[in-house]
C-alpha cells in the first residue's frame, strides 16, 4: 500500500468518525481529534525501534497530514510522552467516544461500528509504519500488538455488540 491508499483509509476513517460525532450532537472537530490520535501511534510505533527515520517521518507527515522531521518528531514524543507506559495503556479518547456511539447504535439496531472501523485502521498504518524502512524490528512489533490489544479488551469490554458479531 503507498502512502496515498493509506491517506485514503485515513481520510475514510476521519469522515466516518466526523459524522459519528455530529450525529451525537458534538461540535466539528472529531475526525481531525482521531487524525491526530493515529499520528501519536504511529510515532509510538516510531520510536520503538530506537531511531526516527526520515522515511517514518514523511508517511506519518502525508498521511496524517502534518509537516514532520524526525527531530520534531522526537520533540514530540518527548513532550507528549507518547513512549511511556502511561501512552500504551490509555485508550485514545477518540476511540473511547466511537465505542459509546457504537452503543447508541447498537442499541437502536443499526450494525456500522466507528471502533470497527478505528481498529482496522490503526491495524493497517501501524502494519505500513513497521514495514516502512525495510528493517521490522522486534520491539516495534511488540508495542504494536500491545497497544491494539490494548484497544481490543477496551473495545471487547465496553462495546455491546463486541460478542454479537
Amino acid at each position: 500500500m503507498n502512502n496515498e491508499e493509506m491517506k485514503a483509509v485515513v481520510d475514510k476513517m476521519c469522515n466516518v468518525l466526523e459524522k459519528i460525532g455530529q450525529g451525537m450532537g458534538l461540535e466539528p472537530g472529531t475526525g481531525q481529534a482521531a487524525r491526530y490520535e493515529i499520528a501519536s501511534f504511529m510515532m509510538y510505533l516510531s520510536a520503538s525501534d530506537g531511531k526516527i527515520l526520515w522515511e517514518e517521518a514523511k508517511i506519518i507527515s502525508e498521511i496524517c497530514e502534518l509537516n514532520l522531521t524526525p527531530e520534531s518528531m522526537e520533540s514530540f514524543i518527548n513532550d507528549q510522552k507518547i513512549y511511556t507506559p502511561e501512552f500504551e495503556t490509555k485508550v485514545p479518547p477518540m476511540f473511547e467516544l466511537m465505542v459509546s456511539a457504537d452503543n447508541r447504535l447498537f442499541d437502536g439496531g443499526e450494525t456500522i461500528s466507528g471502533s470497527g472501523i478505528m481498529m482496522e485502521t490503526y491495524q493497517t498504518m501501524g502494519e505500513a509504519l513497521i514495514k516502512s524502512d525495510n528493517d521490522v524490528d522486534e520491539n516495534e512489533v511488540k508495542d504494536y500488538k500491545k497497544y491494539l490489544t490494548m484497544m481490543d479488551e477496551y473495545r471487547n469490554k465496553n462495546y455491546k455488540g463486541a460478542n454479537a458479531q
